[in-house]
């Protein structure tokens, strides 16, 4: 019967550790795939940085080169002062720049557009019958369209003479860009753009150009079809990848997001990188680049997860009862480190800071070393409410954390005070972090209190002190600052 027991112990206990291997190997690959993603993610960035770059440089070397002069500026200036002939110096703006409008479409670039500064468009050389129209402008940003085409947009305000005679807009589309970075790289690259850009901003022409994702109803992808791209992975396997990961990835998150889908037996790598409006204008969210590859390296690491598992479960049980205990003791040690912070601002609670002050007042004795204190009081912070003042504390110990070294000790000991335990310290270099974090706090707004009043307390510790004179007599310097004023700093030797 005691061997049964022991039996069914040894089973149990075989079971637990068993389970602990598994979550502790599992997490490890997950960890492994992480980095692995991120370093993927990483590249995928460099290469869309790199792809966008290039247009940056083409779209202001054309503008500098052909618009940004008199030629062009005296066109517009012109049709703006005298809208009567606009047809003629339209048609004058249409020879002076169609040459190098030819040269640009032959980098699949389009869209090029003049309005004036009221947002009368004045020319659109990839629609040459449509102006006249009258865009909205954002008063906030009057070289920003409220309506406009899908894409990375480029808006050059034109000065003739140092007045502003209209805009030049250049747009380098989705279907351009997602071109390039299947041409130039190993990867299906998509855009998808969030619903309410593409039905409130975009023309209503171009909307045609976009087809609902099946990730989430409120983001579209992008599918123009004048840009034929290299496929690197079929459409179906698309499909069956998004259906995939369509419950793991959150696009309302507006952050980088990588993702494993496993597809016909191969692995595929997913990738979620924000994209915002570019230049010129004020920054958007538009949606998100997605990147697929199909990567059976990653494969390696589910193979490894497994070898590992099977071969160490039937070994490793003093090993995995061995870390099970550490684990258990750091997480204890780290209970105990958390009943000493006060959970309200994250500095040490007051009871915690006794016994700091206590062991350090005892080295700085036996070694005869220096050891300084100081109070910091906010006493305007017990005139408002209490959520209001717990989130002035939290600043206040989040700035003078910033501001003293990784051994100095910051407790929140009463309502509105700070003390901070500066080991090591003689009187005058406390005085001095004194006066740095009185600069501080004159130059800093608090929100909800402005700039925070204060007084400053500080005294060095003697031969005979003990926790409760040492207290005291930073209390009595305290008391002396609140005395003189706001911003006093008083020392007690």
């Amino acid at each position: 019967m005691k061997l049964l027991k022991k039996v069914w112990i040894y089973i149990s206990v075989f079971l637990v550790i068993s389970i602990l291997l598994f979550i502790f190997l599992w997490n490890r690959k997950e960890s492994l795939e992480d980095i692995y993603l991120a370093q993927k993610t990483v590249k995928t960035q460099a290469e869309f940085k790199a792809t966008v770059g290039g247009f940056d440089k083409l779209i202001n070397f054309f503008f500098i080169s052909f618009i940004d002069n008199d030629n062009v500026k005296q066109v517009l200036y012109k049709a703006l002062v005298d809208k009567d002939n606009d047809s003629i110096y339209r048609e004058k703006l249409i020879k002076v720049l169609e040459p190098a409008y030819e040269n640009l479409k032959i980098f699949n670039i389009r869209y090029l557009h003049f309005y004036f500064p009221d947002g009368t468009t004045f020319l659109r050389f990839h629609n040459i019958s449509r102006y006249g129209d009258k865009i909205k402008i954002n008063p906030l940003n009057p070289q920003e369209e409220f309506r406009t085409t899908g894409g990375f947009r480029y808006i050059f305000p034109v000065f003739y003479k140092k007045l502003l005679v209209g805009n030049a807009e250049i747009a380098v589309s989705f279907g351009l860009i997602r071109q390039e970075l299947n041409r130039l790289f190993k990867s299906e690259h998509r855009f998808l753009i969030k619903k309410d850009y593409v039905f409130n901003k975009l023309f209503v022409e171009e909307r045609k150009n976009y087809i609902q994702s099946d990730l989430s109803p409120d983001f579209f992808y992008e599918n123009d079809p004048h840009f034929k791209s290299v496929q690197r992975i079929p459409s179906e396997v698309i499909a069956l990848i998004n259906k995939q990961i369509k419950s793991k990835v959150n696009l309302n998150k507006k952050k980088t997001q990588y993702l494993i889908a496993y597809v016909n037996e191969d692995y595929y790598t997913v990738s979620f990188i924000p994209v915002y409006a570019m230049k010129y204008a004020k920054k958007e969210y538009l949606g998100y680049l997605v990147t697929y590859e199909k990567d059976n390296a990653v494969a390696i690491y589910s193979s490894n997860f497994w070898i590992s598992y099977t071969t160490i479960s039937t070994i490793v049980f003093l090993l995995l009862l061995t870390a099970f205990l550490i684990s258990y003791i750091k997480e204890k040690i780290f209970i105990e480190e958390a009943e000493s912070i006060d959970e309200l601002t994250e500095a040490y609670n007051r009871e915690t800071f006794l016994s700091l002050l206590s062991a350090e007042l005892s080295r700085s004795k036996r070694y005869d070393r220096p050891l300084s204190m100081m109070i910091i009081d906010f006493p305007e912070l017990k005139n408002v409410d209490e959520e209001k003042k717990l989130d002035a504390l939290r600043s206040i110990v989040a700035i003078l954390l910033e501001n003293i070294r990784d051994t100095d000790y910051i407790a929140h000991i009463d309502d509105t005070q700070i003390a901070i335990l500066t080991p090591e310290t003689k009187l005058e270099e406390a005085k001095n972090l004194a006066e740095r974090i009185k600069d501080i706090f004159q130059h800093t707004y608090i929100e909800d209190i402005g700039k925070p009043k204060f007084y400053i307390g500080i005294t060095e510790a003697n031969t005979d002190d003990t926790v409760e004179t040492l207290l005291n007599r930073v209390k009595q310097a305290l008391f002396l600052a609140e005395e003189k004023g706001e911003g006093r700093i008083e020392a007690t030797a």
